[in-house]
């Protein structure tokens, strides 16, 4: 398994793990988790190096053991890429597959866009084209982070309540990501081979294969999963697994 380094890398103080390979996976998660709780518990980094693949599972900022920053303008796309660019550089890794979750889809995207030759392939598990923050009561939710103060939608509470209980959770770092994030969406259309998945009970995106179509990439529907849960379906690993091995050089 991988062993978690804590260390400043390009402007940032980042938690990471790696595993080294001749073929390294980038592992992204989403708002309000972990690269360990995301990837490690659901078996992503294990399974990905029994097939012989690195691996690299960063803790964005704001999340986990790495610098949280409490203004919002610490938070966006352009800012998560740069950090994800910094840290390929300090591992002297050229060029990676990418495989992210919810959020970290919108910073997969901003990779490749900003650095097309660092990402040989995405994969966006429950990213679609709505805007994640765009429709939520940031300021209600601030206010539940900060003071306790109860929200009118139960559903985003229990969200932000399960964000709250992640190893290293900042309430205040949780409230300015996504401020930072809203209205933040990367439209271009990536230039290497991207897989979309979704599950058909998600319902934060509920739009992937829409979303696929429009960026002409493939699309991968699976039945009976939500946004979270659609990474521990064996199913999705092993489709995943074999459109790595099919893009492969």
């Amino acid at each position: 398994m991988a062993t978690e380094a804590t260390r400043r890398i390009g402007p940032a103080r980042l938690t990471r793990a790696y595993i080294p390979g001749e073929r390294t996976v980038l592992l992204v998660h989403g708002y309000g988790s972990t690269g360990s709780l995301t990837w490690a518990e659901n078996g992503w980094e294990r399974s990905l190096v029994r097939l012989g693949y690195g691996v690299l599972i960063p803790d964005l900022r704001g999340h986990g053991g790495s610098d949280k920053p409490v203004d919002p303008t610490g938070y966006s796309p352009a800012l998560f890429a740069g950090d994800l660019v910094a840290l390929l550089d300090e591992l002297g890794l050229d060029e990676v597959d990418v495989v992210a979750h919810s959020m970290g889809g919108i910073v997969a995207l901003a990779l490749a866009e900003s650095s097309p030759d660092r990402v040989r392939s995405l994969v966006l598990c429950g990213t679609g084209l709505s805007d994640p923050f765009g429709t939520r009561d940031l300021e209600a939710e601030r206010r539940f982070l900060l003071e306790g103060v109860p929200m009118d939608d139960p559903r985003q509470s229990a969200l932000l309540e399960a964000a709250l209980r992640v190893p290293g959770a900042d309430p205040a770092a949780i409230a300015a990501i996504a401020a930072g994030m809203v209205g933040q969406r990367v439209t271009s259309v990536p230039r290497v081979p991207t897989l979309v998945v979704g599950g058909d009970r998600d319902r934060l995106a509920v739009d992937t294969a829409e979303y696929a179509a429009r960026i002409g990439a493939r699309h991968l529907a699976v039945a009976g999963r939500g946004h979270f849960d659609v990474l521990r379906d064996p199913v999705v690993f092993d489709r995943v697994a074999d459109f790595l091995e099919e893009v492969s050089p």
